[in-house]
């Protein structure tokens, strides 16, 4: 073997060991890779894990100090309570009939309420049923959606938008509602489509009275608050005193201490 074919054999030996240390190398460096991707896929999945738990925790601590708030909020502010009697009795003849309502709001919470403020009236139901009554509930909403916060005591604006109770006082103060012929005679008409011949039943309904006592707290309280309210009247038969009784809307005169109201109260 001369000595040009030595050295050609010693060439292809070394690349040969090159080729196999090479392709040795690439595998470690594969293997090395492979393992670095799945640790870095396990960290990526525990970061995720406890970005999850993390957030999770992070929920449940802002819903517990939302309820916190909420309880702190419910048992220091203001809760106006609503009481209803009816005055000088009901008549009601050709004219129509005035019903005029004691109204005692007390404040049963924990902290000043400003700006109270009664909207009321009342309507005819031969049944008080829902819904004869809801939908002026939600007219009443709406104009309650408008009202403005006092600003300063003394000012026009706060003697306008209402008075004010610190806890544990009340304040009586008396409304009276008018109801004219055409719109008893309507609501007679309505009930006489529902109940057909029978003529006297139409004569009979509930005065029923909707409103609510609206109020604010205090100057970290920024909610106006309800007190919504619905008194069914009725006439108290003395031989059945439990029973409720329809009024005679057509002609009757029937005093104060005849006369029941079922009140009905939902506040937020």
């Amino acid at each position: 073997m001369s000595k040009f074919e030595r050295l050609s054999l010693i060439v292809q030996i070394a690349l040969v060991f090159a080729a196999i240390g090479a392709f040795i190398a690439a595998a470690i460096y594969a293997c090395i890779a492979n393992k670095q991707l799945s640790t870095m896929n396990t960290t990526l999945h525990e970061i995720k894990k406890q970005t999850t738990a993390s957030q999770q925790s992070a929920g449940a601590a802002q819903k517990a100090a939302e309820v916190a708030e909420q309880t702190l909020t419910a048992n220091t502010r203001p809760w106006i309570s609503v009481n209803m009697n009816i005055v000088g009795g009901i008549k009601f003849d050709e004219k129509g009939a005035n019903i005029s309502v004691k109204f005692t709001t007390k404040n049963v919470g924990n902290s000043p309420a400003i700006g109270i403020r009664i909207d009321a009236q009342a309507m005819l139901s031969e049944l008080g049923l829902e819904k004869d009554i809801i939908p002026i509930q939600n007219n009443m909403l709406a104009g309650l959606a408008h009202r403005v916060r006092p600003s300063r005591a003394g000012t026009l604006a706060t003697i306008v938008s209402g008075y004010s109770l610190f806890p544990g006082d009340e304040f009586v103060k008396s409304i009276t509602f008018g109801m004219d012929r055409e719109y008893i005679d309507r609501q007679m008409a309505e009930a006489a489509k529902r109940f057909g011949k029978l003529d006297y039943v139409h004569d009979f309904m509930f005065p029923i009275i909707i409103g609510y006592a609206s109020y604010y707290g205090s100057a970290f309280d920024k909610s106006l608050h309800k007190t919504g309210f619905v008194g069914q009247i009725s006439i108290i038969d003395p031989q059945h005193p439990a029973s409720i009784c329809l009024i005679n809307v057509k002609n009757s005169d029937t005093p104060s201490n005849l006369i029941r109201v079922t009140p009905h109260y939902f506040a937020d």
